[in-house]
């Protein structure tokens, strides 16, 4: 069997692995997934779609456990549906199902389907790109890819959200579609992958509004970091990231985004600004915030108030996002104790307050299935080391004076990490942090995909070298 043999068959196994893990926990039973912290209902009510629950309001949130068989329902308040990319993937789920049930299928559905489809998807992009490497002469970019395919991205942390409506699964797969397309088009330039780079820079801009003008930035790092070479990639990322921006914008005037505005904006006047604030209560009154709003300011946001937030803080409503904003900039050191405290919220990665199996009460992740999350743990040192990983890297890659894929690649890794984390900051203060800034973790990790690359190039040249 000559090298070509054996480093194919070696891709063909990390393959079988990789989707192996992903089906082991998508297809589980009973249904593992993040139970519904209510945003689910905001993405589900679009089609409908509610949990199985006779004499349970359909709105109502399960935070003990997902649940898995859902119905069509027609008491959803019209402004509780927010638009997301993800409704390109939920959307054919949903239809099928309606579809089906004109021809007499049943009227309950499994959200197995959807975690299944979203896999099937998954394997589909995964399988692509590896042999668009092999294609373009490039085993080790290969297997680098499959390796953080399946230890990284069908991590639990990511795949558990396959089987719910949440948004976050279009934002992993949309960063996964642009940066792996953002390489192959560095590699070589072809108008399929230069479109794919778009849609994935679309899809990841659409999926929520705090990644908005992450694809942007994505497409920046490759110009700096790649120069001339990176040019046909920059460009797929910015008209991407403009079309899905433009989604989001459009989707941020419907009358659920407005409460979600609201939301987030009292958190971070409650979370961020007056905390670390000096003077706490100059600072609200220059904003606009009443005193009796601002002293309930604490760890807890919003969710330590009495009542909704328009009721027990109305004053917020008048708060421009932009004034609170510029206090905090306005203000070094606050902003520095702010920033100091991002680690002590970024983990853990897979949620310990959310119910994770079906049928059981706020149960955590089998031991069956391993994750990075019981390596990381919730310590703030690990998120420290998390949040500087992707920069070493960056740092080694530039010393080194690596070629373009590696700096390109370690650069939207190092800007990822760096971005997600503070807009996440910025949009809903600290509340389910971890949640938000899910993808800094997913690009911190992917930064190792660089030496994993380093380390299958030298082994190949090694036993090439062996054979002489």
């Amino acid at each position: 069997m000559n090298r070509r043999h054996v480093t194919h068959a070696l891709l063909l196994v990390l393959a079988l692995l990789t989707f192996a893990r992903g089906a082991w926990l998508v297809l589980h039973h009973p249904l593992l997934g993040l139970a519904n912290s209510f945003d689910e209902v905001r993405y589900s009510s679009c089609f409908d779609l509610a949990p199985l629950r006779p004499g349970v309001p359909a709105a109502q949130f399960s935070p003990q456990a997902p649940l898995r068989l859902f119905t069509f329902h027609d008491a959803f308040p019209a402004d509780v549906c927010v638009w997301t990319s993800d409704l390109l993937f939920t959307a054919p789920v949903a239809y099928a199902w309606k579809l089906g049930e004109q021809f007499g299928a049943s009227t309950v559905h499994s959200i197995h389907k959807l975690g299944a489809w979203r896999l099937l998807l998954w394997c589909l992009a995964i399988g692509w790109f590896t042999r668009a490497w092999l294609v373009r002469g490039r085993p080790d970019a290969a297997c680098a890819l499959l390796v953080c395919a399946g230890a990284i991205f069908f991590d639990p942390a990511n795949t558990l959200l396959f089987n719910t409506w949440y948004a976050e699964p279009s934002a992993t797969f949309g960063l996964f579609l642009c940066a792996v397309g953002a390489l192959l088009t560095i590699q070589s330039t072809q108008r399929g992958m230069w479109l794919i780079t778009a849609a994935g820079a679309a899809l990841l801009a659409g999926s929520k509004m705090q990644h908005l003008v992450l694809p942007l930035l994505l497409g920046l790092a490759c110009i700096v970091a790649g120069r001339r070479t990176a040019r046909a990639a920059a460009h797929a990322l910015l008209l991407g990231g403009v079309l899905g921006a433009s989604f989001s914008a459009a989707a941020a005037l419907r009358p659920a985004s407005h409460g979600v505005a609201l939301a987030n904006r009292g958190n971070f006047v409650l979370m961020v600004l007056l905390p670390n604030s000096a003077h706490p209560a100059e600072t609200a009154a220059r904003i606009g915030l009443d005193a009796d709003c601002a002293s309930r300011a604490g760890p807890h946001g919003i969710w330590a108030l009495p009542q909704p937030i328009e009721n027990s803080c109305p004053s917020i409503a008048t708060v421009s996002s932009l004034r609170a904003w510029g206090a905090l900039l306005d203000e070094p050191a606050a902003l520095a104790r702010a920033l100091a405290r991002i680690p002590d919220w970024l983990l853990p990665w897979v949620s310990s307050e959310l119910g994770l199996v079906e049928g059981e009460n706020y149960a955590h992740l089998p031991a069956t299935q391993w994750s990075f999350d019981r390596l990381l743990g919730a310590d703030p040192r690990s998120a420290t080391l998390l949040l500087i990983l992707p920069w070493l890297v960056l740092v080694a890659v530039l010393a080194l004076r690596s070629g373009p894929l590696a700096r390109c690649c370690a650069a939207m890794c190092a800007v990822t990490a760096l971005e997600v984390p503070l807009v996440s900051m910025f949009g809903d203060g600290f509340s389910d942090f971890a949640k938000h800034s899910q993808l800094a973790v997913v690009a911190s990790l992917s930064s190792l995909s660089v030496p994993i690359a380093w380390l299958a190039q030298w082994l190949t040249r090694a036993d090439a070298a062996g054979r002489d």
